[in-house]
């Protein structure tokens, strides 16, 4: 028993400052946070290695490194989607992370949620849960832009439960599922139905185990579709590294050739255009001709060793007979 309250005590006294940011965060009503299930998050997060854990973090604060935030940082950052092509209006989130339609990432997810219902009932979820939480996912990766209505039929065991678990999510929201936050009615309604179960159940047959369990689910999906997302953003191979990296410096150069525009003509050239190519020329040739002689010596040599010898020292020998 101290066992368990300690988790649940630890949480009444960490939660308040990071529940006010999440509510404020993902526009949540003030009393929106009740309706968490921390407990079976917490356990999925503490299986999780430095690696995972860092990123699940920044995934439930939002502040995984997608190009919206990044654009705002960096100037030659778009803050569209490069994979699947979509225009910069269409922003780069991290929910388009898992709904962005490019063909290997869709393959991927798509692959992902045809087991969902398999694994549900491997882990005996209670059915009408199985059929909800499968069909919420495969609707807000796959259809996020149409309505999602569920029915849920009369008979059905717990039906009130269920209804309250349905709206509870609701107000939480069903893409959120994926950083973790599900209403804690989920384990009540699975809590319920082992207990009703005939028969002998194990000792993992509880609503916080399959919780967890759920919760790691989710996490690693997303840490699937972070991975491609990173292999389409910076590149699977060096070929297509070198290719990004070059695009990347050509919108740099372009930039920074169009704030140049607006600089006096002595800024922008600093090079006089004739100049250019004119390598083969020494500094000494290039100033015999309007010159005096000393002083195209001592220039040139000065040129030479400050750029090229900048460590030793430079020492002048004027000859007494010397013009001047």
């Amino acid at each position: 028993m101290c066992g368990r309250l300690q988790e649940e005590l630890r949480f009444c006294c960490t939660a308040p400052t990071l529940i006010s940011y999440w509510t404020a965060r993902y526009s949540w009503a003030d009393d929106t946070h009740q309706f968490l299930d921390q407990l079976g998050a917490d356990r999925a997060i503490s299986r999780l290695d430095s690696a995972d854990l860092t990123r699940v973090q920044k995934l439930r604060c939002g502040w995984l490194p997608v190009n919206r935030r990044l654009s705002r940082e960096d100037p030659d950052r778009t803050a569209g989607c490069a994979t699947c092509r979509a225009v910069d209006s269409v922003d780069k989130t991290v929910d388009h992370v898992l709904q962005c339609p490019s063909p290997v990432r869709r393959g991927l997810l798509t692959e992902r949620l045809s087991s969902l219902t398999a694994t549900l009932r491997e882990w005996k979820m209670a059915p009408m849960i199985c059929q909800i939480l499968s069909a919420a996912a495969h609707h807000w990766i796959l259809i996020p832009w149409g309505d999602f209505e569920i029915h849920v039929p009369d008979d059905t065991p717990s039906r009130q439960l269920v209804l309250s678990a349905i709206k509870a999510q609701a107000e939480i929201g069903w893409g959120l599922m994926f950083r973790g936050f599900l209403s804690s009615d989920w384990r009540r309604i699975q809590d319920a139905f082992f207990a009703q179960r005939t028969g002998i159940s194990g000792k993992l047959d509880t609503g916080q185990y399959w919780a967890r369990r759920l919760v790691s689910w989710y996490f690693e999906t997303f840490r699937i579709a972070w991975f491609q997302r990173n292999l389409d953003e910076h590149g699977s191979d060096e070929f297509g590294q070198r290719v990004i990296l070059k695009a990347r410096l050509a919108c740099t150069i372009r930039r920074l050739y169009a704030i140049g525009e607006s600089f006096p003509d002595h800024e922008r050239h600093p090079i006089c255009k004739d100049s250019i190519g004119t390598s083969k020329i020494t500094p000494t040739r290039a100033l015999d001709s309007t010159m005096a002689p000393m002083i195209c010596q001592i220039l040139s040599a000065a040129a030479h060793h400050w750029i090229l010898i900048p460590w030793g020292d430079f020492e002048i020998h004027v000859p007494d007979d010397t013009p001047s």
